[in-house]
């Protein structure tokens, strides 16, 4: 009767466990064009600073798919449609924020390890297709010259 009862439980316990996104990559079914990020600071103290991440694919993703987020650099955000083609994240950094304890709070709750191994230069794209999460390890991101903000000439 014991082994009944604990067969049961464990039975239950594991019908009812949260589902867990795949940890193995897959192939992204659209092409991708290009990959780059550009890390970005105010032009004025405290405005604050962060990483524009953009991708641009071949032609516009199928109507199953949904980009969900991006995991670069122990941050993650969702992902923002530029347009068809192209895509954004903006990730948050720590450097010239007014106060400091906001900016560290701020960056702490996008904070977060990528569900897969990934090297710097590397990402993972979390996305759905026909309602199934799936993830895609992003290689070999370039990096384009920092923007510094206001980029206006300077008077003389």
């Amino acid at each position: 009767m014991k082994m009944l009862r604990l067969f049961l439980i464990l039975i239950f316990s594991l019908g009812c466990s949260p589902k867990l996104p795949t940890q193995e990559t897959v192939k992204f079914p659209v092409k991708i064009i290009e990959v780059y990020y550009q890390k970005w600071v105010a032009g004025v103290q405290g405005g604050g600073s962060g990483i524009n991440f953009h991708m641009e694919f071949s032609e516009e993703l199928p109507k199953d798919i949904v980009l969900n987020q991006l995991y670069f650099r122990e941050r993650k955000d969702s992902v923002r449609m530029i347009d068809k083609k192209n895509y954004e994240v903006a990730l948050l950094g720590t450097i010239n924020w007014k106060q400091e304890n906001d900016a560290d709070d701020a960056v702490k709750t996008k904070t977060m390890k990528a569900p897969i191994s990934i090297s710097e230069n590397e990402a993972v794209l979390e996305f759905t297709q026909n309602g199934k999460r799936k993830l895609f390890k992003i290689k070999s991101i370039t990096e384009k010259e920092m923007l510094a903000y206001p980029s206006a000439r300077p008077r003389n």
